[in-house]
């Protein structure tokens, strides 16, 4: 039986570029925007690169969905029986470790059959990373609600310090970061509790920084526009991690273009060339924001008579 997504509050990664402009409400959808906005965004499109017709073949990121199917309904029976009883900071601490030791084994069972700098080994990983991002938030929020210590800044302040020097994760981290930076944060911990430091105290600020991690992450639905900005990081990341099947090397990008298919759906292409070997590659990844939008656009040009048809190519 597939894996069916679960709704409100799934976290899905990726973009970095934000959209400037009018601010819409949480859980809009894209019908509910109005069609006025259409042009504007379609614009911001073609400042990264024209929309151009379908020309070259591309590689499009698939996970093996069959690896999901098995993988992640363990990962939620453990999180509802991690969530489901009474809640201290202790249990959320360690429901926190627990969940990624399984995301580490699971990792680890996922290279064995796809390379994790592949498109399919990157693609389910990151699949999977949204899912423990989901399971992450249940427990650290439950925990956090439950914490009743009120410590000193004095007490805090030497492991708020330590914290304060892990890399920052922006305004609108994915998955594959907050659960990073979490790993990074209790391993900071566990250091000063080695070298005396209240276990108490360590667990209440490291679990508060968690949870301030995961409320950075969108969730998907709640912010369309954020959600847009948090894929195209993603992206990025899918591309900083991607590796030439022959060499090993990384990739570099010699071209980025927006394409418009026959069905109006939207899609980026960046045209890649190995930095070692030189072959080239295009990767495509799908704008369902940007797809639905023109969509909606062509739907309501086709209403009115005497109305041209669409071209596939877009002038900026």
């Amino acid at each position: 039986m597939p894996v069916t997504r679960q709704s409100g509050g799934r976290v899905r990664g990726t973009p970095r570029a934000t959209l400037d402009g009018p601010r819409y409400p949480r859980q809009m959808s894209p019908e509910a925007i109005s069609m006025r906005h259409v042009p504007p965004f379609l614009f911001v499109l073609t400042l990264v690169g024209l929309i151009v017709p379908v020309a070259t073949r591309a590689d499009v990121p698939e996970p093996d969905q069959a690896f999901l199917d098995e993988a992640i309904p363990p990962l939620r029976a453990s999180t509802q029986k991690t969530t489901g009883g009474p809640q201290n900071i202790a249990g959320a601490m360690s429901g926190v470790r627990e969940l990624l030791v399984e995301r580490r084994k699971v990792l680890a069972e996922l290279g064995g059959k796809h390379k994790l700098n592949n498109l399919t080994g990157i693609a389910t990983q990151d699949e999977y990373d949204a899912e423990v991002m989901t399971s992450l938030r249940k427990i650290v929020q439950l925990g956090a609600a439950s914490d009743t210590t009120h410590p000193s800044s004095v007490a805090v302040q030497p492991i708020e310090g330590r914290l304060a020097s892990l890399p920052s994760l922006g305004k609108q981290p994915i998955p594959f970061m907050v659960l990073g930076y979490s790993e990074m944060a209790i391993a900071t911990g566990d250091s000063m509790v080695a070298q005396g430091t209240s276990a108490q105290l360590v667990d209440h600020v490291v679990l508060s920084h968690i949870a301030a991690a995961t409320d950075l992450a969108i969730k998907e639905g709640e912010d369309f526009f954020g959600d847009s900005a948090a894929r195209s990081l993603r992206q990025e990341l899918v591309l900083a991690r991607l590796r030439c099947p022959k060499d090993q090397a990384t990739y570099k990008m010699n071209a980025m273009k927006n394409q418009i298919k026959e069905d109006g759906g939207i899609s980026t292409l960046y045209y890649m060339q190995c930095s070692k070997c030189g072959d080239p590659r295009v990767i495509e990844f799908p704008q369902e924001l940007a797809s639905r939008l023109n969509r909606m656009s062509e739907q309501q040009k086709q209403a009115k008579p005497g109305t041209p048809a669409r071209s596939q190519v877009v002038e900026p």
